[in-house]
């Protein structure tokens, strides 16, 4: 099992210069960051979007060895003809770098009613999205007569090599069965250890049956950064509150006080666990739990190369919207930032698995 460790710098990116661009890029690579997360969203709460694809390829352009992670990209308000071509022809610049996180949206009923797609059916699209998505990106003809979707003798080549995987966003029962059955793996968000851990398990069992397995598992956390907790607290609370249009008491509970924390805390935490030394808190999420149930001590997640943070990223982690990524292959876990519309001293959100309805 390994771990990589990403940064959400979506709002970042979208800027003319770029010097600053490539600037923030380095700065993530030299730091020992393995990807970037980038967001997606036509028109949430007012108007406030970026688009998925075209942020990744201003990143993969831009940037030699970082991966791009999209998470997650609102496929069902797309057509997978159209997001074939996207994915293929990225694939041919950056070969191997891109992982395509798919997902409903939800939060914003006008964002889905405003792309010409019905809320109440914006599962079942998503599901056949998927299934003539997928079917396009193995580079063979396809013929296809669905609900949405109507295809004869279409064809997307040059065919990625590597296949690009695909995460399923979401949660519940909708989530598990799909990415049971299109998805790679599932990016989570909002969600505690023990739900984690049940999702996980319901979605490998169910998985079991349509004789797959999904192998990455990550979750989404939103944290304040800065070298005053109680700063770091207010930077969190102002951009969630921003994003999501609502009262940061709604959401406190979603990213505590206790989570605000530096960059170089957060790096030091990440070292003790790599070495198994966990904090006082460590042995309370689910390996820890399953550890104890077995009688045996929590397991420590490894990572493959040194997790090195020098003073620049802390002093970027300042400068704008930067979630940090924890992604783990075969049970993967991942941190990510969302976007916010003016550059704040700090703030990131962890990223995983998730699976919308």
């Amino acid at each position: 099992m390994s771990i990589k460790v990403g940064l959400s710098v979506t709002d970042a990116l979208l800027v003319p210069k770029p010097a600053d661009r490539r600037r923030l890029l380095n700065c993530a690579a030299d730091s020992g960051l393995d990807h970037i997360t980038v967001g997606d969203h036509i028109s949430f709460h007012g108007g406030t979007g970026f688009d998925g694809m075209v942020s990744a390829t201003s990143i993969l352009s831009t940037h030699d060895t970082l991966s791009v992670v999209i998470g997650v990209y609102l496929l069902g308000l797309r057509h997978p003809m159209l997001a074939a071509r996207q994915i293929a022809t990225l694939s041919q610049i950056a070969p191997g770098r891109l992982i395509l996180g798919a997902g409903v949206g939800g939060e914003d009923r006008s964002e889905i009613t405003n792309s010409g797609v019905d809320p109440r059916t914006r599962g079942r699209r998503l599901d056949e999205t998927l299934e003539v998505l997928r079917a396009l990106l193995t580079g063979e003809e396809v013929t296809h007569s669905g609900e949405y979707f109507t295809l004869d003798k279409a064809r997307i080549l040059p065919a990625p090599q590597p296949a690009v995987p695909i995460l399923i966003g979401g949660r519940g029962e909708s989530a598990i069965r799909r990415t049971a059955r299109y998805g790679d793996g599932w990016l989570g968000i909002f969600c505690t250890p023990s739900r984690f851990a049940d999702t996980r398990s319901a979605i490998l069992d169910a998985a079991a049956k349509e004789n797959r397995e999904p192998n990455s598992f990550g979750v989404n956390v939103w944290c304040g950064l800065d070298d005053n907790a109680e700063v770091a607290d207010r930077l969190v609370g102002e951009k969630m509150q921003d994003l999501y249009q609502l009262p940061r008491e709604k959401f406190r509970h979603l990213a505590p006080r206790r989570h605000a924390r530096t960059g170089s805390r957060v790096a030091h935490r990440l070292r003790r666990r790599r070495r198994g030394q966990h904090h006082p808190g460590a042995g309370r999420g689910i390996d820890g739990r399953r550890a104890r149930a077995r009688g045996g001590r929590p397991h420590a997640a490894r990572r493959t190369s040194p997790l090195k943070f020098p003073a620049e990223f802390d002093h970027a982690t300042r400068c704008g919207r930067t979630p940090l990524s924890i992604h783990r292959d075969r049970r993967s876990c991942s941190s990510r930032r969302l976007p916010s519309p003016a550059p704040v001293r700090g703030g990131f959100r962890v990223r995983g698995r998730s699976a919308s309805s």
